[in-house]
């Protein structure tokens, strides 16, 4: 081979590596989280709060103000706030500079736009009931909104927050009105670090960096999957081989398997309870004694052995330990105690206990769960009988008006940054759970001083006044806090954890060279 033709194929050679290195240099820097719910749309105007869909939103779009998990308040969109002596007048002052991922400027007008669209019954399906005390919303000027209250309500700033409504993360206005609400469910919108690009239903998510983005994020993720996989045991294959790198939350069960896989790290949140609900409004849990009875009774550490294989702790009440309002103080009143439930089957006229029926979705857990409890109970005459049904059944039944029904398996497992929420499906003169309404004056009075108190520390203090109240009339029993365990690669990923609204933080992800 002659000098020249070596010459150019050495020169071939550079340049094919050449191009080889600079491909490679310009892959994305990305990892796939698992989403264990299928979407069925992608806009926040009309989707209720769920786990996968407010994780995904919170990196996509973003509030007026941010909530801390200290119940504190950061600025977000809203660079600093006002609040009038009365409670009627807030004023937000915007942050200036920023652009929807259309290019559209956010200002007062988009403000505007978003508030009042979370009023109406047309597009605030999601939000209507959290903007019921806002009268009007106006624009002082292109950075300055004022939203005028009709009565002051103290949680008026959480609800700006995004953390219990959805409608308080902001989609770009020339988007919704340009698409329509169709399109538009399939496309969002908003100011966040990341922009949607693509959604395959019942697949994945995709979304990517908004490069003029006018803050800054910790995370260096170029792409991130939001892949949805159902079933547990699939995502459990899926993280073993490599296509998913984030599980929250994880199934415990399946944590051994996903602990063979190296570098695997593993940590758990507590963010919810599991309780029986009581119909306290017909026999035999209009009888305060029989529901103390049951509470004595029932054994929740063979529960959480056997069925949270230990990733779970006793209940204190209805305000779990990931909460600020949580007390370890909280007098322990779940205690098992076999003489004090014969005292109470005493006290309520039946010593040799009674029977009862537990509505419950028919999923193999909660099932287990059930025939615990039938077993511990059964030790002081009480009969607990199983009425497995689909889960479409089993809300119904909760829900029907007069309820008929005994008693139901309900969980709570989704972080509530407002912690008033725990309480408000136990207890109120409009309770959402119709099983156990509990409407006194003691509670009223309680309930409107938290309505008028902004201070989270003073809050905090009155709701566990409140949590230990229902507990005092035992009007209905949580037993236990699971543990949710968040799995991730550990070391492919760092500074992987929650956010303030208790929801994985994605965003803030960072990918290791």
């Amino acid at each position: 081979m002659n000098k020249s033709v070596l010459v150019r194929l050495l020169i071939v050679l550079c340049i094919i590596v050449s191009l080889t290195a600079v491909a490679t240099a310009q892959e994305p820097v990305e990892f796939v989280v698992r989403v264990g719910e299928s979407f069925t749309q992608l806009d926040v105007t009309i989707q209720a709060p769920s786990n996968g869909h407010t994780t995904l939103m919170l990196g996509i779009h973003e509030p007026l103000i941010r909530l801390e998990a200290d119940g504190s308040f950061s600025p977000a969109l809203a660079t600093d706030w006002s609040i009038s002596d009365d409670g009627l007048i807030y004023t937000f002052n915007l942050r200036e500079g920023v652009t929807f991922h259309d290019g559209t400027p956010w200002n007062a007008e988009a403000a505007v736009w978003n508030i009042q669209a979370g009023m109406s019954e047309e597009i605030g399906q999601s939000s209507i009931a959290d903007y019921a005390p806002i009268e009007s919303v106006e624009a002082v000027d292109e950075y300055t909104v004022q939203v005028n209250l009709s009565y002051a309500d103290a949680k008026m700033l959480t609800v700006f927050t995004a953390g219990t409504n959805p409608m308080a993360l902001m989609v770009s206005p020339t988007a919704y009105e340009t698409m329509g609400p169709d399109e538009y469910a399939a496309h969002p919108v908003g100011t966040g670090p990341y922009q949607f690009v693509s959604w395959e239903p019942g697949v994945e998510v995709v979304v990517e960096r908004y490069p003029d983005y006018w803050g800054e994020i910790q995370g260096n993720a170029d792409r991130v999957i939001h892949r949805v996989i159902v079933d547990n045991s699939a995502a459990t294959l899926n993280y073993q081989s490599g296509d998913v790198q984030v599980m929250y939350p994880a199934q415990a069960t399946e944590l051994p398997l996903m602990q063979s896989v190296d570098g695997t790290v593993v940590e758990t949140v507590t963010v919810g309870f599991v309780e029986l609900g009581l119909n306290t409004q017909i026999p035999p849990f209009d009888n305060i004694h029989n529901r103390r009875a049951l509470r004595y009774a029932i054994d929740v550490n063979p529960i959480i052995a056997l069925v949270y294989d230990g990733y779970a702790q006793p209940a204190r009440g209805f305000i779990p330990p990931s909460s600020y309002s949580y007390s370890e103080d909280a007098p322990d009143l779940i205690t098992r105690d076999l003489d004090a439930a014969r005292a109470e089957l005493e006290a309520a006229g039946n010593p040799d206990g009674f029977s009862f029926e537990v509505s419950v979705v028919a999923q193999p857990y909660r099932i287990q769960t059930l025939e615990i409890m039938q077993a511990s109970l059964a030790e002081v005459g009480i009969e607990l009988i199983i009425q497995s049904n689909e889960r479409a059944r089993h809300l119904e039944i909760l829900r029907q008006t007069p309820n008929e029904a005994n008693a139901g398996f309900i969980q709570i497992l989704r972080f509530q940054p407002t912690p008033e929420n725990y309480l408000i499906t136990q207890a109120g003169c409009n309770p959402a759970n119709l099983l156990s309404p509990y409407c006194t004056e003691e509670w009223e009075a309680l309930w409107n001083q938290l309505a008028a108190t902004p201070d989270p520390a003073d809050r905090a203090v009155i709701i566990q006044q409140l949590d230990q109240m229902v507990m005092r009339d035992a009007i209905s029993l949580p037993y236990v806090y699971p543990e949710i365990p968040l799995v991730y690669r550990g070391d492919l990923l760092d500074n992987v954890g929650l956010n303030g609204y208790g929801f994985l933080d994605w965003v803030d992800v960072i990918v290791k060279g």
